[in-house]
């Protein structure tokens, strides 16, 4: 067997080996976003077969994208399921929060990027929170954010937190892998909605702050 037909028969069988994946995660992924869809009067799009479908509601006036994809990082695809509010306005506030990692200890020391302590010793130990305005990242960290980041950070097998972090008009709440289960997407539909709902609440307040102390403001 001639090294170009090999490449070939390699590049097909990882080819074929993938879509059956993708199409085993869509079987099971499509009957829990369609019985979520009809519990939140959203609905399900499934615009093509090598793309996952995504569920679409409306939170408090806000769009919400639901659905999963993968990341290349370092030559290696990782899937993640995530829920995305759109048409957003921070006001100039930015956060992530990653998983505690080689990665994030290399850039603390290397980069000088440094994550913000919260003081919360199981929060430190498992998560890098940056933000370029600590108190607000701070306020939005309540007791039970804290308990919801910790839902995925400490469960049994590996930290499901991914990514979360607001981007453009965007914030995703990302977990790591493929969820398995109505009651999973319901865990990340809630944990999710509740770190919007504290995000927005506290720019808000930051907002209506910064405008009484402008000059002309009425106070």
């Amino acid at each position: 067997m001639n090294t170009a037909l090999f490449i070939g028969l390699v590049i097909l069988v990882g080819v074929g080996l993938g879509w059956v994946l993708h199409q085993r995660t869509m079987r099971r992924m499509s009957p829990i976003l369609r019985r979520l869809a009809a519990e939140m009067n959203g609905k399900v799009e499934s615009s093509s077969l090598f793309l996952m479908p995504k569920l679409r509601f409306s939170h408090l006036g806000t769009e919400v994208e639901v659905s999963s994809a993968s990341t290349g990082i370092a030559g290696e695809s990782r899937r993640y399921t995530y829920a995305k509010f759109i048409g957003l306005d921070f006001n100039n506030f930015e956060f992530r929060i990653l998983p505690r990692s080689f990665q994030t200890i290399g850039d603390k020391w290397i980069r000088q990027k440094k994550p913000i302590p919260t003081g919360v010793d199981k929060l430190d130990k498992r998560l890098s929170i940056y933000s370029n305005n600590e108190p607000l990242l701070k306020a939005t960290l309540s007791a039970r954010i804290q308990a919801d980041l910790l839902l995925w950070a400490e469960q049994k097998t590996d930290n499901r937190v991914s990514d979360i972090r607001n981007y453009d008009d965007n914030l995703i709440f990302a977990v790591a892998g493929d969820l398995e289960s109505y009651e999973e997407y319901k865990l990340l539909l809630d944990t999710a909605c509740r770190f919007f709902d504290a995000v927005t609440k506290v720019v808000s307040k930051h907002s209506n702050e910064t405008n009484l102390k402008r000059p002309g403001s009425l106070t």
